[in-house]
C-alpha cells in the first residue's frame, strides 16, 4: 500500500471522481476526492484509492493542489506546533491530575482510618467514664468516697472527650478541603477542552479560507493560460 497523509471530510470537495481517466494501481478503479489534514499539507486536495479497508485501500493517487508558498508551511507548522503542545499540555495534566487523585485517595483511607480510630478512641472513653461515674457513685454510697476525688475524675474524662471531638472536627474539614481540590481540577480540565476545542475550530477556518484561496488562484491560473 501507498502512503496517504491524514485528511478529513470537506463538503465542498468529496465523494468519487466519476469518469476520472487516471484509475488507482492496484484496483484499476476511479479515485475519491480527499482533503489532506497533516502538517504542511494541511488543506491540499488529493485523489486516493476508493476501495474500503485500511488493508485492502492501496493508498494515494495523485495531488490536485500544488504546494503551498513557504510562508503558508511555516503558518501551518507554527500552528501544528501549537496543536500538538497543546494536546502534550494535555496529557501531562491529565497525568498530574491523576497523581493527584491517587494522592488525594490515598489520603482520603488515611483520613477515614483515623476518623475511624479516634470515634473507636471516643466510645471507649464514653464507656469507661460512664463505668467509672456508675463505679464511683457505688463506692460513694458503699464505702462514703470523698466527691472531691470524683469530681476531678470527671473534669479530666470531659477534658479528654472534648479533645477528641475537637481531632475529629478538625479530620471533616481537611475532608471537605481535599474535595474542594478535587472539583478545582475538574473545572480546570474542562476549561483546557474547551481550548483545546476552540483552537480545532480556529483551524478549521483556516483551512476553509486556504481551500477558497486556492481555488481562486486555480480560476486566476486558467484565466492567464487562456
Amino acid at each position: 500500500m501507498d502512503y496517504y497523509p491524514d485528511s478529513w471530510d470537506e463538503p465542498t470537495f468529496t465523494g468519487l471522481v466519476a469518469g476520472c481517466p487516471e484509475v488507482c494501481r492496484l484496483h484499476q478503479k476511479e479515485p475519491v476526492k480527499r482533503v489532506a489534514f497533516e502538517e504542511t499539507n494541511t488543506g491540499r486536495r488529493f485523489y486516493m484509492c476508493s476501495v474500503q479497508g485500511y488493508i485492502e485501500n492501496c493508498g494515494f493517487h495523485s495531488w490536485i493542489d500544488d504546494e503551498w508558498p513557504q510562508q503558508m508551511k511555516n503558518t501551518l507548522l507554527k500552528l501544528w506546533g501549537m496543536y500538538h503542545d497543546m494536546h502534550n499540555a494535555l496529557m501531562d495534566e491529565k497525568i498530574e491530575n491523576g497523581k493527584l487523585v491517587k494522592d488525594l485517595n490515598e489520603e482520603t483511607i488515611k483520613v477515614e482510618k483515623k476518623y475511624s480510630s479516634l470515634m473507636a478512641d471516643v466510645s471507649k472513653i464514653m464507656n469507661d467514664t460512664e463505668r467509672q461515674v456508675m463505679q464511683a457513685n457505688y463506692d460513694k454510697i458503699m464505702n462514703g468516697s470523698e466527691e472531691e476525688k470524683l469530681r476531678e475524675n470527671k473534669n479530666k474524662l470531659q477534658n479528654e472527650l472534648m479533645k477528641a471531638n475537637d481531632e475529629v472536627a478538625k479530620l471533616k474539614e481537611g475532608k471537605i478541603a481535599d474535595d474542594r481540590k478535587m472539583k478545582l481540577m475538574e473545572e480546570e480540565t474542562l476549561l483546557l477542552k474547551d481550548d483545546k476545542k476552540k483552537l480545532e475550530y480556529q483551524l478549521f477556518d483556516m483551512f476553509k479560507l486556504s481551500s477558497a484561496r486556492n481555488d481562486k488562484l486555480v480560476n486566476i491560473k486558467q484565466i492567464w493560460e487562456q
